[in-house]
């Protein structure tokens, strides 16, 4: 409930803050508060306004009280006469209801144009000081400052002794309103008795007739005699115009009216100067009453251009301030109270829910942490209030939670046997209520932590907490038979020296080994020495509120303690400068030697000098672990002498106007080599020496230098050829000639990376002598400079390609062109552009692997032109040469299945070696393919992808055919076709006959088949001429019976068709004998059908 008290006693300061600011503001005004205060019991003329007017508004209907609110005038009439100007005016305009409420001094109309206050009847004892109050109440409700309107009677104006009388009077009525108002907009004379004049009714009816404006135009009070004077005579000249000459009586009543008229306000404003309010009064008018309901021009009715009333007092404006912040306020209070409780609630329940086992304590403290988030957020204006009055409600029980997770800790978790760590949770137990043991914790925080495993921010906060005082013994064991304990603290000193002396004197040493000995033997006596410092400083000053178990417990274990070793401060010392393991994961010699040089400053710094310390032993003892770790970690990586993000960080971009961009990182410039490379090899060697002092063996780093060293001479050569080839990119498929030409610009981006790589790759001595490697990178590229300082060498490359973009520019057909380019570069015949840059570049002994910085041009015109090339060339095998094949293997013999046969002539003329198809090949394929030791090949590997293979198939088979049909000479050539004789049958014919031999034959070509054991024999099939072919059997009366095919073209493979085949057994039936010739024949033409012909590339 402490933020709910809170809250309600900032609640009541501010409200008396409040108070006192209101009175001492008004501390200078108080005594004239207090008589206006008193005088309202005194039912002053103020009362009688505010009374009288409350009358006149509940006598107006709703309509003129809006009206009134929004857009009514306010006018304030003085009237000393006994006239009734206000009604006189009023009552004669049609639709305008007037409200009146009339006393002996003053009367109020209310319309819903305007609300009048009408004055008169002034004496000595009446001077309405308290005008100016009602009419700031009036123009607050209204937003108006009131018009003033004074009406004098015009027969009196010749007795002085009244009209100053009526000036005094009329003079305090605008003391009282320029208190209020400051500045009067509006001021009006107006004539009370106008209508006694002789000559008004003339006036009057002229006005009628010629609309004739009675209220003049606003007058300076600055310029009033000269502004009056100008619009009198301009009132005489509109006279002059209208009646002058029609109506010569009407015009001298009407001048003589208006002259006379104007006369008594002459007069009237000359009085004025006796006044003292000029300043105030912005603007006068001159009014001549309307008497007549014909005349739409009625004063009170018409629209001022008043200025809208502003003004509002400082005191109410600080009470409305005020009383609207403690309304916010309260509000804010009370509804923050409940976001407040909701969220507590909600925080107690997550906390029971936690379990009270001593690892959930971290829980505790996350969960509190986030509901302080959730408050702060969730609060209405929670900057209102402090932290600490937030924090509270959290705090508290979050407090108790971990006292309860604490005690579990002490009573179940702890053996009896843990003397030590078992002292370390009873001693944050008792914390909370001890400011000297919570600065002890806060400043051993990391060793209470490691001695309870107990979270660094858990204990403070709880130390912290505004928690109950706990009753709880150190252990539950008697004290009687109390036997002080120490698992795994005390240190034998026997082993102690032994683990010292393997530390100090092992070169191999690591900082994980020196870790775990320090840990070993430092946080043991850290914890004791502790447990000390409490018995000699704080025990004495808490011993009395201590249980009789504890203190008794407390004093026998520092008995046992208070005499241990004493080493901790060395150890504690050492172990602060040790770096972690994760520090020496290196990759780099740069980060390698920072490392070193690092540790070997912190040790100067901080290691004592002190004799017992040996700093010279532990100095090196650290360095050595350090170093050996290092070394360890460097050889899990290539060997590099930057990390790769400097040389990411320090790339620059070297661009020219045709917007590329080539990459190179300032490492590997002599910029690079100077401001990195030569101070990191310096401090290198300022290494080795740091080493060699503390006796430590370096060789591993070294050999790790040279190794990086190494590698930064090759990723240097590297990073020139990848930067200058790049340039290729800037090549624009789209305008390549633009490209080439930039190319070929002695002031183009690749002429500036030249002159980058001759500036970067030449050293001189001195830069040689320090790194003697360096020379790789002077001999690597030697000739390439040579031939880049060859202005006439340089001239020659320029010219190739200057040549190149010629013969793009002077082609009609600039795809054509980029075509016939590219398989010019893809096929490098003898006086190719390409073969003309590899000549250059073998005159200047430029290898192969640097010539890519030349042709790399070159290689990106054949890249950006091959798909191109490729489309363009098997469009051409698609159109003239796959529809001949497929033409063909319509038509026997190369398909059984047509009757239509292909003639040897049209064969001949098609497949021929001096046929259409060849010669269609060696048109369009020029340069794709070439046929070599009796085979075709593709000169541009996979430039038709996975087709190509299948390309080469189709001309490798269309080949074998020209090979088998004609000679190289073109002419027809006959097949060989091998015959071996099968047995014939051996059973009686039908007429008692048997089969004698069988026969074959083609032509002139005749074998006969009599005996098994003859040798293969081979036909010379002449396939171009038209022949006869038969197969049969001669019987025992050597009767021939046969099959014949008539004379024809390929009449042998008709006959071939005629027979069933299995394998190279062909069989025919002639009588019911089975005739049987086993036929060795390459039958090409059916080779050919199985031709597979592609669709698309």
């Amino acid at each position: 409930m402490n933020l709910y008290i809170l809250i309600l006693l900032a609640f009541v300061l501010i409200f008396i803050v409040a108070v006192i600011i209101l009175l001492v503001f008004n501390i200078k005004n108080l005594r004239k508060y207090l008589r206006k205060f008193l005088s309202k019991f005194k039912l002053g003329n103020s009362l009688r306004l505010n009374k009288s007017f409350r009358q006149l508004l509940s006598q107006a209907d709703r309509k003129t009280k809006k009206s009134f609110k929004t857009d009514a005038n306010f006018f304030i009439h003085i009237n000393p006469s006994n006239s009734k100007v206000i009604e006189k005016e009023t009552n004669k305009t049609l639709g305008v209801e007037l409200y009146k409420v009339e006393s002996t001094s003053y009367n109020h109309f209310i319309s819903d144009r305007s609300y009048i206050l009408e004055l008169h009847r002034f004496n000595e004892d009446h001077i309405y000081k308290e005008l100016g109050t009602f009419c700031h109440k009036v123009s607050s409700m209204c937003g108006k400052i009131p018009t003033i309107v004074y009406s004098f009677e015009h027969t009196n104006i010749k007795n002085e002794t009244l009209i100053l009388e009526e000036i005094k009077n009329l003079r305090s009525v605008i003391i009282q309103l320029a208190k209020t108002y400051k500045k009067l907009p509006n001021f009006v004379l107006s004539v009370a008795d106008i209508e006694k004049h002789p000559n008004y009714s003339t006036f009057i009816d002229y006005v009628a007739k010629h609309d004739i404006p009675l209220l003049s135009s606003t007058l300076s009070p600055q310029n009033i005699k000269e502004e009056f004077e100008h619009y009198l005579k301009k009132l005489n000249a509109l006279a002059n115009n209208m009646l002058l000459k029609k109506h010569p009586h009407g015009f001298l009543r009407f001048s003589y009216f208006i002259n006379d008229i104007y006369n008594c306000f002459k007069y009237f404003l000359e009085k004025l100067d006796y006044i003292d309010t000029p300043k105030a009064i912005q603007s006068i008018s001159l009014y001549l009453n309307n008497t007549t309901a014909s005349i739409n021009q009625n004063l009170f009715q018409r629209s001022f251009g008043s200025q809208p009333y502003n003004g509002k007092m400082l005191k109410k404006i600080i009470w409305t301030c005020m009383v609207s912040i403690l309304i916010i306020l309260g509000v804010i209070f009370a509804a923050n109270i409940f976001v407040y409780k909701n969220i507590i609630s909600g925080y107690k329940q997550e906390l029971f829910a936690i379990s009270i086992k001593p690892k959930e304590a971290k829980q505790v403290v996350n969960l509190s942490k986030n509901y302080i988030s959730e408050i702060k957020s969730k609060l209405i204006k929670s900057v209102l209030y402090p932290d600490k009055m937030l924090e509270h409600g959290i705090y508290i029980n979050e407090g108790i939670k971990i006292q309860h997770q604490l005690l579990g800790l002490l009573e179940n978790t702890f053996s009896a046997d843990d003397t030590i760590n078992r002292v370390f949770i009873f001693l944050i137990l008792c914390a909370p209520q001890n400011t000297d043991l919570q600065r002890l914790v806060k400043s051993n925080i990391k060793l209470w932590s490691l001695a309870t495993n107990i979270p660094e921010d858990v204990i403070t906060t709880y130390i912290s907490a505004p928690v109950p005082k706990v009753n709880i013994n150190i252990a539950n064991k008697d004290l009687n038979n109390l036997d002080l304990t120490y698992k795994n603290l005390l240190v034998n000193s026997n082993l102690y020296k032994m683990v010292k002396s393997y530390v100090l004197e092992n070169t191999t040493i690591n900082l994980k080994t020196l870790h775990i000995f320090l840990d070993e033997l430092d946080l043991p006596v850290a914890k004791q020495q502790t447990i000390n410092i409490f018995m000699e400083k704080i025990f004495p000053t808490m011993r009395k509120s201590l249980s009789t178990y504890n203190r008794v417990f407390l004093e026998n274990l520092y008995d046992k303690i208070k005499d241990t070793t004493k080493s901790s401060d060395e150890f504690k010392d050492i172990k602060e400068l040790i770096p972690s393991i994760s520090d020496t994961q290196v990759d780099n010699l740069q980060a390698a030697i920072d490392l070193l040089k690092k540790i070997d400053k912190k040790l100067e710094k901080n290691l004592p000098n002190d004799t017992k310390m040996t700093k010279p032993i532990w100095h090196k003892v650290i360095m050595q672990a350090t170093y050996n770790d290092i070394t360890n970690n460097l050889v899990l990586s290539r060997a590099k002498l930057i990390d790769k993000n400097t040389v990411k960080q320090s790339t620059i971009n070297i661009a020219d106007k045709g917007g590329y961009y080539g990459n190179i990182s300032t490492i590997y410039t002599k910029v690079g080599l100077k401001e990195i490379i030569l101070p990191e090899i310096t401090s290198y060697k300022e290494v080795i020496n740091l080493l060699k002092k503390y006796d430590i063996n370096s060789s591993a780093i070294n050999n790790y230098y040279n190794n990086a060293l190494q590698t930064y001479i090759h990723n240097y050569k590297k990073s020139y050829i990848k930067l200058i080839t790049s340039y290729k990119n800037s090549i624009n498929p789209n305008d390549m000639v633009a490209s080439l030409l930039l190319i070929s610009s002695t002031s183009s981006q690749f002429n500036n990376m030249l002159k980058t790589l001759i500036e970067n790759t030449t050293f001189d001595k001195k830069t040689l002598e320090k790194i003697p490697q360096l020379e790789l990178i002077n001999s690597y590229f030697q000739n390439i400079n040579k031939m880049i300082s060859n202005p006439n060498d340089m001239e020659q490359y320029n010219q190739i390609i200057r040549s190149i973009v010629d013969k793009i520019h002077d082609s009609d057909d600039k795809s054509d062109a980029i075509n016939k380019l590219t398989l010019d570069l893809f096929t490098q015949p003898k006086g190719s552009y390409l073969y003309k840059v590899n000549s250059l570049l073998k005159k200047n002994n430029i290898s192969e692997e640097n010539s890519i910085i030349f042709t790399a041009p070159l290689q990106n015109i054949m890249k950006f032109g091959r798909p191109y090339l490729t489309t363009c060339k098997y469009n051409l095998w698609e159109k003239d040469i796959l529809p001949m094949i497929d033409k063909q293997k319509k038509y026997y013999p190369f398909t059984d299945k047509s009757d239509t046969a292909v003639s040897p002539k049209e064969l001949t003329e098609t497949f021929g070696p001096k046929g259409k198809f060849w010669k269609t090949v060696k048109k369009d394929m020029y340069g794709i393919f070439e046929y070599k030791n009796e085979q075709w090949t593709a000169k541009i590997p996979d430039l038709f992808g996975s087709n190509t293979q299948n390309m080469v198939s189709i001309l490798n088979s269309v080949q074998r055919l020209t090979n088998s049909l004609w000679d190289k000479s073109g002419k027809p050539q006959p097949l060989d076709i091998t015959l071996h004789i099968m047995p014939a049958p051996n059973a009686y014919l039908a007429n008692n006959t048997f089969v004698k031999m069988s026969i074959l034959s083609t032509g002139n070509e005749k074998v006969i088949g009599i005996s098994t054991q003859q040798k293969p024999i081979t036909l010379k099939y002449k396939w171009f001429e038209q022949q006869p072919s038969s197969v049969g059997y001669i019987d025992n009366y050597d009767q021939i019976n046969s099959i014949e095919i008539h004379s024809s073209y390929w009449s042998f493979l008709k006959l071939l068709d005629a027979a069933n085949k299995d394998g190279n057994t062909y069989t025919w039936n002639q009588n019911n004998i089975a005739i049987k010739f086993k036929i060795q024949f390459d039958n090409v033409f059916r080779a050919f059908n199985k031709i597979n012909i592609m669709e698309s590339v």
